[in-house]
């Protein structure tokens, strides 16, 4: 009966070992893939020019594509899949490995959140995602991002994914 309550608590992921990521690292470097989202700050603008943006009420989602594969995290480090998104990035990406940041929302009244939760319980279906769009405001070579190197600045940044959005057919994601 042991053994069954904890493979439950895997699967359903409500085990609660005391465990996180970092530690599992420190015993085997790299086995659980760790990334920080930069989040927005409240606070007096101090340095000029700033970077100013909607603040869109949705599911905050980082999506690595490397050799034309999508992997789609959650802030807090789930994968979730939505292949209409995944196809568009890909497209996006063009052959490029990229790291592409932005906020999974929806366009009608339901809840991003709620589809996202029901997609990472269930999986994905058309009647579940249909209404997700992927808004993009970020993008970072993925060996930068991996490395942690140093990045273009951020408004060369935003023309770059402005540019691969004309190069896509003005694909709207």
């Amino acid at each position: 009966l042991y053994i069954q309550e904890v493979v439950q608590g895997i699967l359903c992921k409500t085990l609660k070992l005391g465990v996180t990521a970092k530690t599992v690292n420190k015993v085997r470097p790299n086995m659980i893939y760790e990334f920080d989202c930069m989040l927005a700050e409240s606070g007096d603008i101090e340095e000029y020019p700033v970077a100013v943006g909607l603040k869109y009420d949705g599911v905050r989602c980082v999506a690595f594509v490397k050799n034309n594969k999508v992997t789609m995290f959650t802030r807090q480090g789930n994968v979730i899949s939505i292949p209409p998104i995944e196809k568009d990035l890909i497209k996006l990406a063009n052959g490029t490995n990229k790291v592409f940041d932005g906020e999974i929302i929806s366009n009608n009244r339901t809840s991003a959140s709620g589809n996202i939760n029901s997609i990472m319980k269930t999986g994905y279906t058309m009647a579940k995602g249909v209404n997700l769009h992927l808004k993009v405001f970020d993008v970072v070579p993925y060996d930068i991002f991996e490395t942690k190197g140093k990045s273009k600045i951020q408004s060369d940044r935003l023309l770059e994914l402005s540019l691969m959005f004309v190069n896509s057919n003005n694909l709207v994601t």
